[in-house]
């Protein structure tokens, strides 16, 4: 099923075109049908598309019973592979958009298995086929953002300390998220791609 339409894409400088065996070109000049930050886009029958967020200040929100005042946080450059039923978000250090090479951390949050994917709880995913992608892309970004974070799946070791200690340390600071936190994991973002 395809997940989104041609009519919401922006035209940025470059294009990346998928040619045959997975290989990704880059072409200067070339005006594209993805937003900028659109790094691969699979069209066939359970397509997904995969793009990153540089690091920047949102709202997260927690339950009561973990002791973190909801509020805005800054949080690290992220890089989300979805569909239209589910979703998987990793870290990445720094700021520079990824390369296929680019080494994936874990995302420093909860309610995260170790695998990337994120446990949507009771949150309704609701994600028409007729959705244009960058549409699709916000979507997704409202939904785990604006959920409630309630618990460690990967028992809290989803960064060096204890992830729910960290984000409670950082609450209300305005602190940049400390970029030592993020644990590498084994993965790259030619790997998620194919």
């Amino acid at each position: 099923k395809r997940f989104y339409s041609s009519r919401c894409y922006r035209s940025p400088a470059n294009c990346m075109v998928t040619l045959p065996r997975n290989q990704v070109v880059n072409i200067p000049g070339i005006s594209s049908l993805l937003p900028q930050n659109v790094l691969y886009v699979n069209q066939q029958a359970n397509g997904y598309a995969v793009w990153y967020t540089p690091p920047q200040e949102v709202n997260l929100f927690f339950v009561d019973g973990l002791h973190i005042p909801s509020g805005k946080f800054h949080v690290p450059a992220m890089l989300w592979k979805a569909n239209a039923e589910r979703l998987a978000v990793y870290a990445l250090k720094g700021k520079a958009k990824p390369t296929e090479n680019t080494k994936l951390c874990h995302a420093p949050y909860l309610n995260i298995y170790a695998g990337g994917q994120v446990c949507m709880g009771t949150v309704q995913i609701n994600i028409a086929k007729s959705t244009c992608l960058e549409e699709f892309m916000q979507t997704w970004e409202r939904y785990f953002f604006n959920s409630n974070f309630s618990h460690s799946i990967n028992g809290n070791n989803s960064t060096k300390s204890n992830t729910t200690d960290l984000w409670r340390s950082l609450a209300g600071t305005g602190q940049q998220f400390p970029q030592n936190e993020l644990i590498q994991t084994s993965l790259t973002l030619k790997q998620i791609i194919l």
